[in-house]
């Protein structure tokens, strides 16, 4: 009995060498305990007869340590934030293609992130704009039919086209994650080298080139664009605003890039300064025009929402009051949704149950550019009902 014990220990030894060893050891040595006690139970002091040698099995000490656990989010602390120039063009290309979007990200018309993809009837994911200056420029160019821009299939019906709301969201997400990124290291250019980059912005090149968000506010509410006015660095904020970097955000001093400008251009005395103040001019009217441009675009964008959102409440109520009619009339074509709570039908507004929403978890968390804004509110909010509070204790403690 102990050698056949013995031997399927040994046994499963050679058929398990895969195991984990911490765990692998402690099994073996619990089982060595129980036949060393089966020993003595069974022979008392004598000799096992012929014992089993076996191989060492290898300790956790000899085995090579784990691999660091990868983490899914680009937005990390440890990040270096400063801008040494690349040693070769080779480490220059990797940066690049780290922080490049992936390829579901990217409309494959424009070859850019997504601002507004939508679904197409070919199945394939387009850039809204692109994909109506596509089908607009198949009809002029004297086409009987539209085909796909990837599969140059026929494409039958090609008003049929939907947001892609999940690609949408994982855009806005690489975006914001390239906005960060960029925003920090012109913090960190500021702080500790003049606002000034050793690889002459080659790195904040790279990450407007990628999709960085440059609306992202950092310190005293600044975009990266106003800290380099601050900076008075003519050079990156000439390739922030090729980039269309916003002009028309204001810091929490109420401060907006041509305001910062204007007061640059009326504080430098000095010669160097003096030499500069032509390009920070021609600077300054480039401002004026795209923060004109922009409050315009603004206003139409605005106006378009609100036409939208009236014409999709009409559009429900319609359907709600069509449901009504055919119901009251013993009508079933149109198919009333039946779930737990009852009989549905569709609302006139976007989110009828909001609140449930809410505490379900069911709405995801803000971007970085409205988390800030929220958390101050919630402060105030909170200095209010503290506020309010210890009144009513103080009322009732002295009544």
């Amino acid at each position: 009995q102990f050698r056949a014990h013995a031997n399927d220990i040994q046994l499963i030894r050679e058929s398990h060498p895969t195991h984990d060893p911490s765990l692998y050891n402690s099994w073996v040595c619990q089982e060595e305990t129980n036949t060393k006690s089966y020993i003595t139970k069974s022979y008392g002091s004598m000799a096992p007869p012929s014992p089993i040698t076996h191989t060492p099995t290898p300790t956790v000490a000899s085995l090579p340590p784990p691999p660091p656990p990868s983490s899914s989010s680009t937005r990390t602390t440890n990040i270096d934030y400063n801008c040494p120039p690349f040693s070769t063009e080779e480490d220059y290309n990797e940066y690049v293609s780290i922080i490049s979007p992936k390829k579901e990200l990217t409309c494959p018309i424009t070859q850019e992130v997504f601002k507004d993809p939508v679904v197409a009837q070919d199945g394939h994911t387009y850039e809204r704009t692109a994909l109506l200056r596509w089908f607009q420029m198949g009809r002029t160019g004297g086409a009987d039919v539209i085909r796909s821009p990837v599969t140059n299939a026929i494409l039958t019906n090609p008003k049929a086209i939907m947001p892609n709301l999940a690609v949408q969201g994982m855009a806005i997400r690489h975006c914001e994650d390239r906005g960060y990124e960029l925003l920090k290291r012109v913090e960190y250019a500021i702080q500790h080298n003049h606002g000034m980059c050793a690889d002459g912005g080659a790195r904040i090149e790279a990450l407007l080139d990628a999709g960085a968000d440059t609306t992202l506010r950092g310190k005293q509410g600044n975009t990266a664009l106003l800290h380099l006015i601050e900076a008075k660095n003519f050079e990156l904020c000439r390739i922030l605003l090729v980039n269309d970097a916003p002009v028309s955000i204001v810091n929490d001093a109420g401060m907006s890039c041509v305001e910062a400008v204007q007061q640059h251009i009326s504080s430098s005395l000095d010669d160097v300064l003096a030499q500069q103040r032509a390009e920070w001019n021609d600077f300054l009217q480039e401002l004026k025009r795209r923060e004109e441009t922009e409050k315009k675009k603004t206003q139409a964008r605005d106006q378009a929402r609100t036409r939208a959102n009236e014409e999709h409440r009409a559009q429900q109520q319609s359907l709600a009051e069509e449901q009504r009619r055919s119901s009251q009339n013993g009508n079933r074509a149109i198919l009333r949704a039946r779930g737990p709570l009852g009989d549905l039908e569709d609302g006139w507004g976007y989110f009828p149950s909001l609140a449930v929403l809410q505490f379900q978890s069911a709405i995801p968390e803000p971007p970085p550019s409205m988390a800030e804004g929220e958390m101050k509110a919630k402060k105030r909010l909170d200095l209010v009902l503290r506020f309010v509070g210890l009144v009513v204790f103080i009322y009732f403690l002295c009544s």
